[in-house]
């Protein structure tokens, strides 16, 4: 499951019909047919500018590591495969570029979870199997290291502060959540 990639704010036709232009090449129509074709290209154009850089390789193993996570698949040797490389060149091409895999799927874990703690009402042991966490202990204790509080207390955070009206001290709520929770909502 990933995040949202459109809204219908991008999807909205343009007022004089002239088509639009793309990073990679040019899907225009000057009269499209119908609103569904214009609609389509639209969406595919969205589609193709998600797709990483095809040199660029810390953004081709994000890639796959985001696509593999939910199916527990999220391995190097897996991901090496995926990219149609060796194990050995994928380790050499991340060093290069001064990353290493382990640090990137806990990079797109992190991020995963602050989108699925923050913008749905999955249950944690549910996002815990999605970000490939066996346990739930191991991913409370990741969501600590990441988000300074626990699982419980960022939704409780989230909550809180989406009830405040515009315009209020939002570190009244922050202070509130990790007060009631213990140290660093530990809970």
């Amino acid at each position: 499951m990933h995040a949202p990639c459109c809204t219908e704010h991008h999807l909205q036709p343009p007022a004089h019909n002239d088509g639009f232009k793309s990073g990679h090449g040019e899907l225009q129509s000057k009269k499209p047919r119908s609103p569904a074709l214009w609609y389509l290209r639209r969406y595919a154009e969205m589609l193709l500018a998600e797709q990483p850089d095809p040199s660029d390789i810390v953004a081709l193993t994000r890639h796959q590591i985001e696509r593999l996570l939910g199916d527990g698949k999220a391995e190097l040797q897996t991901v090496a495969g995926e990219l149609q490389i060796s194990l050995r060149t994928l380790r050499s091409k991340l060093a290069k570029a001064t990353v290493n895999f382990s640090g990137l799927l806990d990079e797109v874990r992190a991020h995963r979870a602050r989108y699925y703690l923050k913008e749905t009402e999955m249950q944690i042991t549910e996002v815990a199997f999605l970000l490939g966490f066996s346990e739930l202990s191991s991913f409370t204790r990741a969501t600590s290291r990441w988000l300074g509080m626990s699982p419980r207390a960022n939704r409780r955070l989230q909550q809180e502060l989406d009830t405040l009206p515009a315009g209020a001290n939002r570190s009244d709520a922050t202070s509130w959540v990790t007060s009631s929770t213990g140290s660093k909502g530990s809970k």
